[in-house]
């Protein structure tokens, strides 16, 4: 399930933008099969999007924002997560 963006447009303006490409990542994602071997895009969207939301400190939150926002396409996106699935996750 998405959920609605929980960060201001006036006042979180970089946290809003990054958790809405994570979002439209997910609706990009629909119908999509990955690359073999690579999470699903679904799984990368949701990834991303939990970096934003759950990350400890605003610094943190303000750095994966700046990531997914210099992603120049959905591609880049799931490549960004990818990384951190395979770092962080299947670890």
């Amino acid at each position: 399930m998405v959920h609605d963006n929980p960060f201001s447009r006036q006042s979180q303006i970089v946290w809003h933008d990054a958790y809405a490409r994570c979002i439209r990542l997910f609706f990009w994602a629909v119908g999509r099969q990955p690359p073999p071997g690579a999470a699903s895009y679904d799984m990368c969207s949701r990834m991303l999007g939990h970096l934003v939301l759950e990350a400890p400190t605003e610094r943190g939150r303000d750095w994966a924002s700046k990531k997914i926002l210099n992603c120049l396409d959905e591609h880049a996106l799931a490549r960004l997560a990818q990384k951190y699935i395979f770092t962080f996750v299947a670890a």
